[in-house]
């Protein structure tokens, strides 16, 4: 006869009978990271083969668990996880990748700008602008702290180097004591490749940020109208 030690016995050892295997083990025995470049090494990844192309996936302990509970419905192998565990592993791999790589699938192409037959590279910082001169283009680089022109059209086929150039002499010409500031503004103005065009857009602030005095830069912006008649 049976006493109720054994029957509790049995009921344990049939509950546990009826429990599914657990394959935790073997999954993490398999999926152990050997390779010395990954950021998971000697932890446990997922190599994506047929998906992701060899991409390591680290596994953590919500998708061991997960990938476990779906192998006996035959979702997933020891070799393959189910859908909804690869597709954890791929969102949380994807969340925590380091900045440099996420540069790395997201090339961007550095603007480039050309004056006076010079071609520069600049910051993705600064924006560029078209304007045109006859037939030729020319790419005006500002920033945010810098040239707030627009461009326009510049209905001439002359040199817009030569016209600041001869623009300058017309001021000195009229008020020589200030030559050296002039021409300090000269150097300047064609450092950043402007015309007499954009001359006429530069505001206080654009002078300031050039370094070139409020009140040069006033009389240059004012008189550029003035300069053209008398040359016309």
């Amino acid at each position: 006869m049976k006493t109720t030690t054994d029957r509790l016995v049995e009921e344990a050892t049939e509950r546990d009978n009826e429990l599914p295997a657990s394959h935790i083990q073997a999954i993490l025995e398999r999926w152990t990271c050997n390779r010395k470049g990954c950021r998971n090494h000697a932890k446990h990844c997922f190599v994506d083969s047929i998906n992701g192309g060899g991409k390591h996936l680290p596994i953590d302990s919500d998708d061991v668990r997960n990938w476990n509970i779906d192998i006996p419905s035959g979702k997933a192998t020891i070799e393959i996880p189910s859908d909804r565990v690869r597709a954890s592993m791929l969102s949380k791999s994807e969340r925590h990748q380091p900045q440099s790589e996420k540069m790395k699938t997201r090339p961007q192409q550095e603007p480039t700008i050309i004056i006076n037959n010079h071609t520069h590279l600049n910051s993705p910082r600064r924006s560029y602008r078209s304007v045109q001169h006859g037939n030729s283009e020319e790419n005006v680089g500002s920033s945010p702290h810098r040239m707030s022109m627009k461009s326009s059209p510049v209905p001439s086929d002359s040199d817009p180097d030569a016209d600041i150039d001869s623009y300058i002499n017309w001021h000195i010409e009229k008020t020589p004591k200030h030559e050296d500031l002039l021409n300090a503004a000269k150097m300047k103005l064609l450092a950043e490749g402007m015309t007499l065009k954009t001359l006429r857009k530069l505001s206080n602030q654009d002078y300031k940020s050039i370094d070139i005095p409020i009140g040069i830069g006033m009389r240059l912006s004012d008189e550029v109208k003035v300069y053209k008649k008398g040359r016309d």
